[in-house]
């Protein structure tokens, strides 16, 4: 096995059916992993599980959902019989000034990006454990999380709320972890283009637990995204390929000795408020 080679290894990637998700299922599949699916629109994580070059699982639900988390890991072990890699990539943006920011908009966004992350990892812990104990290579935990944590457009209190704690489990899980031979990294994407980077319509409505929320940029946070192509020294958006990579080469032994850090993906734009 070489140190890019993840053969015979398992990962859970949540939000697999669209953008990063997909390409990240995709990526780590190319390098010979077998992938748990977890997302909760059934129809595309079922064209994604079997599109795969390896042996993938799906599970469809919502993650939120009271043990929902218990339920992806069991799917892991009772399909793979074990847990090397978790990815956690599920989340939306559900934008609002905060004076018309609703109680339950912020709330659901800190609970698919920072709450359900805590869980699933809490839950695989002591398998992430055994794998690094078993095999003598470090199991992976790829957090992703957003260059929103650092100072976000408009109307993202929630997400950049979540996004910035999302970095510090990081941070904390690594610290925990390492003794362990677990690392825990995160990426930070800047404007990529996925569906939730580009302008809300009508139709950009996820159905979660029978809830329908909406996805996808205001008007305000669009101009920002379009305003701020001039600050990124790379001249262009990202593409979901390019931080898949990124999550890839972090979940295989080429980077065991790295944990605790968070990796920008933004084109060399800036990443934080300035006074």
């Amino acid at each position: 096995m070489t140190e890019q080679d993840l053969t015979g290894r398992v990962a859970i990637v949540t939000g697999a059916a669209n953008g990063i998700g997909k390409a990240v299922a995709t990526a780590l599949a190319e390098r010979g992993a077998h992938i748990v699916v977890a997302d909760v629109e059934t129809g595309p994580a079922q064209a994604v599980t079997a599109a795969l070059p390896t042996k993938a699982a799906l599970w469809a639900g919502d993650l939120a959902s009271t043990g929902a988390t218990d339920q992806v890991v069991a799917t892991a072990l009772d399909t793979f019989g074990r847990l090397d890699i978790v990815v956690n990539n599920a989340g939306y943006s559900h934008n609002a000034a905060i004076e018309d920011m609703t109680e339950e908009m912020f709330r659901d966004v800190l609970e698919i990006s920072l709450v359900v992350p805590w869980l699933l990892l809490k839950v695989a812990a002591p398998h992430l454990k055994a794998s690094a104990e078993a095999t003598g290579s470090a199991a992976k935990v790829v957090n992703v999380a957003s260059i929103a944590a650092y100072g976000s457009a408009h109307g993202q209190s929630n997400y950049t709320s979540a996004k910035a704690g999302l970095i510090g489990l990081t941070k904390s899980l690594a610290r925990e972890w390492g003794p362990r031979n677990v690392c825990v990294n995160a990426v930070a994407p800047g404007a990529v283009d996925t569906r939730l980077t580009q302008r809300r319509t009508p139709d950009s409505v996820l159905h979660i637990g029978g809830r329908a929320v909406p996805y996808g940029l205001s008007a305000e946070a669009a101009a920002f995204y379009t305003a701020a192509l001039p600050m990124i020294p790379l001249g262009r958006y990202g593409r979901v390929d390019e931080v898949a990579a990124t999550v890839a080469f972090l979940s295989t032994a080429g980077s065991d000795y790295i944990t605790g850090q968070v990796v920008n993906l933004s084109g060399g734009a800036p990443t934080s408020m300035t006074s």
